[in-house]
């Protein structure tokens, strides 16, 4: 094979990558957005707020303001933490508060 078809080959490759990578980073970042909306909305409809959501996934106000505010992006690792929140985890029954109060 001449240096020339290892070259185009390559290229191709490369550039067959990048198209696939972009698509994948386009994809996240469009979740992401819907899924800060999403937060804002789960928030605002059962009266907690942002810092509560922070303290929650362990992140710090800036960055989540930011991200509630579709002007910034939130850690991959962050988000089984916010599907723990949205799925009611954070929540403490009234038997969790009551055995605590009978601990003091």
């Amino acid at each position: 094979m001449e240096r020339i078809e290892i070259f185009q080959k390559c290229n191709f490759a490369y550039r067959k990558t990048c198209a696939i990578s972009y698509k994948i980073i386009k994809k996240e970042i469009q979740m992401s957005k819907s899924l800060n909306e999403l937060v804002v909305k789960y928030l605002k409809e059962n009266g907690m707020t942002s810092a509560f959501f922070c303290r929650y996934i362990g992140e710090n106000k800036t960055t989540v303001s930011l991200w509630l505010h579709g002007k910034g992006n939130i850690g991959k690792e962050i988000l089984p933490k916010i599907h723990e929140f949205l799925s009611g985890k954070h929540l403490r029954t009234l038997e969790d508060i009551i055995k605590e109060m009978e601990g003091e």
